[in-house]
């Protein structure tokens, strides 16, 4: 979870919410039974239906307050890719990875 994102398209801060939505699947999906995570595998689907952000900031090894803030903006930007006005957390978290990268890669200055 340590690991240096060398995106050259993404700012720090869009790679700080790519890393955390990347963190929490990751989590979620090592909490699961093994018959879960194929289950959830071959649907292409995340049973993700709460995130304990006390945990991923351990996990990180960041300040709770710090991704607590990043965590309301990747809310926003999740929300804006669901084509629904109050879209449930399942919902969010069951964008792909790629499609989370391109919004943010496009929202950049290098992109423009």
């Amino acid at each position: 979870m340590t690991e240096k994102n060398t995106d050259l398209f993404l700012q720090k801060n869009a790679r700080e919410k790519l890393a955390l939505y990347q963190t929490i699947i990751q989590f979620r999906q090592r909490e699961l039974p093994v018959a879960e995570q194929i289950a959830q595998t071959r649907t292409h689907r995340q049973a993700i239906d709460e995130v304990n952000l006390r945990r991923v900031a351990m996990l990180m090894n960041r300040n709770y307050g710090t991704l607590y803030y990043i965590y309301n903006q990747l809310l926003d930007e999740l929300t804006a890719l669901v084509d629904q006005p109050t879209p449930t957390v399942t919902q969010l978290f069951n964008i792909p990875v790629g499609r989370l990268r391109m919004a943010l890669v496009e929202q950049g200055v290098p992109f423009r």
